[in-house]
């Protein structure tokens, strides 16, 4: 009782000092806004300062609990939510079952208190302002006029967020814990040994004949010589990542994927030939990979490598360091087949200890487990959202494209690639071609892509208030409260 009391009388404190202040409540815009459009606009910056401010990110529901009530619900009741369509009228279905026993007298005080003490920092703009008492104002009129849960857009707010927070959380994890309890039930020896993948291209990176393909792309006999040398002797470890040459593994993938399990297939009994054509097509693989991957990869690499070259003491390393960082400014293009980078790349498919990492581990949990698989490189693209790596997140989805056309994943990766940017074209064009590929194969698979319609549907209703609300920048708005 005392905290509630508490709590109105800083609600009062706040509302006095709005009503008293002689300065009128302005956008951050410099143009005004029409009332209808300012509500639109804080019913969306409600939902920005619940993500981004750290005192109301924890203003959720239970995330796991809720995913599972869901479930539970629309398994209990399959004929009323089969019947829905549209997924607006989904969720005001799912909200007016399931919210009432999480809207409790205890978590609407807990709310109430969190708004008021973010409204009272002093250091709030009016843009922040404006939205949290548009809150409160969803809030009071629950708590006084009694309007059901399902109609309130700060408990529909609260609602989407606590299941789009749970539904990254599954999804960032299912894939990883699928590939730690498949070894660990077949042997868990295999989480301390080279993927089949990666022993094919080490035993080939031993023969003669596959340096003698490799050495083909020197300009010169002894072009960089010192540098190739202290990078396959791990003398100079530039860092590399497989998520960085995303294209690589399934290159070589579709090169072994005969011979995965066969330890046999690289014995003394392989004629000449046959090695001359295994180590020429690994170099070709190498060659592609350059080819699709550095246009991402070069600035990263550059930056590395300054970094690097503070620290070499070698006379020659230090010219062929010098003289590669002079070729990368000025002809990059010819970086795709120069002998640097096929090298930097021999010794990441040849090295063990460049492995050990816990980025190239989850991208073996994922991606490496089948890299024909488009949906693992979506998993392992909002993985890397989740590292706070989001600028190789395009090229992993692209790799999906690349892969296969013909399927969703990628297109839905670069949708939410585009969409966090604010590309908002790229974005609309991806995420539409997703719903209509996953809209088809929905009609012959019926029910079992359900759920991934219904998640590109509500990307796409995102994509389009994002839209609605970069146009209302550009229009002359009237003050709400002026």
């Amino acid at each position: 009782m005392e905290a509630t009391q508490n709590a109105s009388s800083k609600l009062n404190s706040v509302l006095e000092q709005l009503l008293t202040s002689k300065q009128p409540i302005r956008s951050v815009h410099s143009h005004e806004k029409r009332s209808l459009t300012r509500l639109i606009a804080n019913s969306r910056h409600i939902e920005s300062l619940l993500t981004k401010r750290l005192e109301l990110k924890n203003l959720r529901f239970d995330e796991l609990e809720l995913l599972h009530d869901i479930r539970e619900l629309v398994e209990h009741e399959p004929q009323q939510f089969e019947e829905i369509n549209d997924p607006a009228l989904y969720r005001r279905e799912l909200r007016s079952k399931i919210l009432p026993r999480y809207i409790t007298p205890e978590f609407i005080r807990q709310t109430q208190e969190k708004i008021i003490n973010v409204l009272l920092k002093p250091s709030l703009d009016t843009k922040d302002q404006d939205a949290l008492m548009t809150a409160m104002v969803f809030l009071q009129s629950h708590t006084d006029l009694g309007i059901e849960c399902q109609e309130n857009p700060l408990w529909e707010i609260i609602f989407n967020l606590s299941i789009k927070d749970g539904i990254r959380f599954v999804d960032s994890l299912t894939a990883l814990i699928e590939g730690l309890d498949s070894l660990r039930s077949e042997n868990p020896d295999l989480l301390h040994q080279e993927p089949f993948l990666l022993q094919k291209t080490m035993q080939v990176s031993q023969w003669p004949v596959f340096w003698r393909a490799l050495a083909a792309y020197r300009h010169q006999p002894n072009d960089y010589d010192a540098l190739t040398s202290a990078i396959l002797r791990g003398e100079l470890r530039i860092e590399l990542y497989f998520d960085e040459i995303v294209h690589l593994p399934l290159l070589l993938y579709k090169q072994f994927k005969d011979v995965l399990s066969d330890s046999t297939f690289f014995e003394d009994q392989l004629e000449d030939v046959e090695r001359e054509d295994i180590s020429q097509q690994l170099v070709d693989n190498l060659l592609e990979c350059c080819r699709r991957d550095l246009p991402e990869l070069l600035p990263v690499l550059v930056k590395r490598l300054r970094a690097l070259r503070k620290t070499i003491t070698d006379p020659q390393l230090q010219t062929d360091v010098d003289a590669f960082l002079i070729q990368c400014k000025d002809d990059p293009a010819s970086l795709d087949h120069h002998i640097v980078i096929l090298t930097l790349l021999v010794a990441k498919i040849s090295i063990r200890s460049l492995w050990e990492n816990k980025r190239d581990f989850l991208f073996f949990m994922t991606v490496l487990r089948d890299p024909e698989l488009p949906n693992k490189y979506y998993d392992f693209g909002h993985i890397l959202y989740k590292l706070k790596q989001a600028d190789l997140v395009r090229n992993v989805f692209q790799c999906a494209v690349d892969l296969d056309s013909t399927s969703f994943w990628g297109y839905w990766g670069l949708g939410h690639y585009h969409l966090k940017k604010n590309e908002l074209d790229q974005s609309e064009a991806a995420l539409t071609q997703a719903l209509k590929i996953v809209q088809q194969r929905e009609i012959h698979n019926p029910g079992r892509l359900r759920r991934e319609v219904f998640l590109i549907k509500d990307d796409i209703k995102a994509l389009k208030q994002k839209k609605v609300k970069f146009e209302a920048k550009k229009q002359e708005q009237i003050d709400l409260f002026g």
